[in-house]
């Protein structure tokens, strides 16, 4: 029998526990790798998961730029819906700090609602829908000529979206375009009555706020809308008139 002590025994032991070395060295370093291919790729999640991390850059967005656009216009409506809650109740408030408090939060609602509206129209420029509330927006906010240049934008893109039309009509009586705001209530008369019948009470909203407010052009508005009101109002008769016999 071989002595153990021998030389070339202890050569043959060596080499034997260098391989182990190297090989348990080159098993940690396949594990390590294996690891890191597992954190790195990424695993199939449900739509609703995915969205939260998409915006961090994990994985791709699953929505198309029309669906994000629509789920940020529809975020902007809720502040909008906010901020006009808030108005009503500072409508209500017999208390001037409440009032007061109430208007200014609403006027943040407002500015979150441009903020939602400006990404969604980013996102996609033919969402006409939210450059007519962004339109609102800007004028609740104090910026008239923005929120005309929204709602134009909004009616190039579809000249039949009347909700647009009836914001615009408002506005350009509040700067004092009242052959346009004209414009606007003739194209909601022929083509949505109801639509037409709110801005003819915005109408009569601003000259009541505006009564002192003295000049010609203002007369010849004021002598169009009485000429309008009674044509509506027999038109509004004989439609129901037409209906009745039906």
């Amino acid at each position: 029998m071989q002595n153990v002590s021998s030389p070339s025994y202890s050569r043959v032991a060596r080499l034997v526990t260098d391989l182990m070395k190297v090989t348990k060295i080159v098993l940690t370093i396949s594990f390590l790798l294996t690891m890191t291919v597992m954190l790195l790729t990424p695993r199939p999640v449900n739509a609703a998961a995915n969205d939260g991390l998409s915006s961090l850059g994990y994985y791709k967005d699953p929505y198309s730029k029309e669906e994000r656009s629509i789920r940020l216009y529809k975020e902007g409506l809720k502040h909008k819906e906010k901020a006009q809650d808030r108005e009503r109740r500072a409508k209500q408030a017999l208390n001037g700090k409440t009032k007061k408090k109430l208007l200014s939060k609403a006027q943040k609602d407002y500015q979150k609602a441009i903020e939602k509206q400006r990404k969604a129209v980013k996102i996609d420029g033919e969402n006409y829908k939210a450059f007519n509330e962004l339109g609102y927006a800007l004028r609740m906010t104090g910026d008239l000529r923005k929120a005309v240049g929204a709602h134009n934008y909004a009616l190039s893109i579809n000249p039949k979206y009347y909700p647009a039309w009836e914001y615009r009509g408002e506005i350009l009586l509040e700067l004092g375009f009242f052959a346009d705001a004209k414009q606007s209530y003739m194209v909601l008369f022929q083509n949505d009555r109801k639509l037409a019948s709110q801005l003819m009470a915005s109408f009569d909203e601003w000259l009541a706020a505006n009564i002192s407010l003295s000049s010609e052009i203002k007369d010849e508005f004021v002598e169009w809308l009485d000429t309008r009101k009674r044509f509506a109002k027999i038109s509004y008769g004989l439609s129901s008139r037409s209906e009745t016999k039906r």
